[in-house]
């Protein structure tokens, strides 16, 4: 107990001995803990009368005050328990172009759900610049394609899903209407990927895929985002290679098709950095493993 509960103590009992009892100390304890605070405070708090005490107008203003300052304090202490619990604070999410049209909306609404007094903060940026954010401390977590910062040591990498590859084709190609095609019946047109310079180790993942299943198209057309590759399709460019969860996307533009035979997929992760001493970090790690497990 603090010197402010055993001072509101006596001067509610007006008597050290009940008020001793109560706070589980001495009455000598008491009375010494009540002539150190008026001596700090620099006036006397109670009027000692034989075995009576009765507050001074000191001591009768000051108990006001005190029990206003006890409450802070106490909300004070619950709130930064709660916050170094991870109750209360701030998130910085990172993410890069288009994974906010995956799961993430869904599990982010789920912790605020659960974790209200968190704030979430969104920052979407590029796969190259992720590590980074993630090291400056502009983000607490990174929801990524891994393939960028998989092998970064000061990273922990942890693969939330993973997708399949499907064909994004425009309304008017005359493979639109196909509900699943081989990968090799698009050899015959230009295919836009994303680029090699915004996403290196991506790109390289891409050919070695083609590889293994020997598909080699004659043109490949780079584009900077999901965005970009969407429209390149809608405007006509060529067919596209992307996530299964761009279905959501599909219109009366653009139609989704599956790939047969053995699938190519991607994964999707969530990066932290190992040092990230925010404790909202295991929250959102927790989270998201009760997602995965009810979305077997």
């Amino acid at each position: 107990m603090t010197g402010l509960e055993y001072f509101i103590s006596a001067a509610r009992h007006l008597n050290f001995t009940r008020a001793a009892e109560e706070c589980c100390i001495t009455q000598t304890a008491m009375s010494l803990h009540i002539a150190k605070i008026e001596k700090e405070l620099g006036f006397k708090l109670f009027y000692r009368e034989h075995r009576a005490v009765r507050l001074t107008p000191g001591g009768s203003a000051f108990r006001s005050e005190a029990m206003k300052i006890l409450r802070q304090y106490k909300e004070g202490v619950q709130r930064s328990a709660s916050a170094a619990a991870g109750y209360e604070g701030a998130l910085r999410l990172g993410f890069t172009n288009f994974v906010e049209r995956t799961f993430l909306p869904e599990l982010v609404g789920s912790f605020h759900t659960n974790y209200p007094r968190i704030e979430i903060v969104l920052n979407k940026n590029e796969h190259l610049n992720m590590a980074d954010d993630l090291k400056q401390g502009l983000c607490d977590l990174s929801v990524v394609f891994p393939y960028e910062v998989e092998n970064d040591r000061d990273l922990s990498v942890h693969v939330i899903n993973s997708y399949d590859i499907c064909a994004v084709v425009n309304s008017r190609s005359p493979l639109a209407d196909r509900k699943a095609i081989e990968l090799t019946e698009l050899e015959g047109e230009p295919v836009i990927i994303n680029s090699a310079h915004k996403s290196p180790r991506l790109y390289q993942k891409v050919l070695d895929d083609w590889n293994r299943r020997s598909f080699h198209p004659e043109t490949i057309t780079e584009a900077d985002s999901a965005d970009s590759m969407l429209f390149l399709v809608e405007a006509g460019f060529g067919a596209a290679l992307m996530p299964s969860y761009v279905r959501q996307m599909q219109n009366d533009t653009v139609r989704i098709i599956d790939l047969e035979g053995s699938p190519i997929s991607i994964n999707m992760a969530v990066a932290w950095l190992k040092e990230n001493s925010n404790p909202a970090v295991d929250l959102f790690l927790r989270e998201m493993e009760i997602y995965k497990n009810s979305s077997k």
